[in-house]
């Protein structure tokens, strides 16, 4: 069912300090939105949890699909949380999940899936398919401009608050 249902996959397995994460409704109107749209882009709002909504769906697709390769450009470091969310998931769900360069690769062998952190889009080889870019706080990336024209991903979800009305995102 967590394949199919990712709600579900939330609230049942997903533990944030501790917590189960339930999904509000607008959350869950934001997950619809990814799931049915090749690209998207929108502003947020501080503590709405569209950060993490983000994070646990790029997690999600590389547990259940198959050859999924996520990359989460931020310029804030965010591997750690979903460290911690695999921590807390059972065994048989998260395989043989491998940690590799401190916190900036999960590999997913069972799904020969991979999920990316970077900090820096200049960091991003350009030589393998993303098959997800996910782009958060778009608006405080230097230079994303220039970086955006290298980028050329299958499916793309881009979020910031906004910073000033002459930088990217804007």
């Amino acid at each position: 069912r967590c394949a199919v249902d990712f709600p579900y996959f939330c609230s049942e397995y997903v533990k944030i300090n501790g917590s189960p994460f339930i999904l509000r409704p607008y959350q869950i109107e934001l997950y619809e939105h990814l799931e049915d749209n090749e690209f998207s882009i929108f502003s947020k709002y501080r503590g709405g949890g569209f950060t993490t909504i983000k994070l646990l769906y790029g997690l999600w697709k590389c547990l259940f699909r198959l050859n999924e390769n996520v990359c989460y450009l931020s310029p804030s470091p965010s591997g750690v949380l979903i460290k911690n969310v695999i921590k807390d998931l059972p065994k048989w769900m998260t395989g043989n999940v491998l940690k590799m360069m401190h916190d900036t690769l999960k590999s997913f062998p069972e799904t020969s899936s991979t999920m990316h952190f970077y900090n820096d889009p200049r960091d991003i080889q350009m030589s393998e398919v993303i098959t997800l870019l996910i782009i958060d706080e778009a608006s405080f990336i230097i230079d994303m401009d220039y970086h955006w024209q290298r980028f050329h991903p299958l499916r793309c979800i881009i979020s910031s608050n906004l910073n000033s009305a002459n930088d990217w995102f804007y």
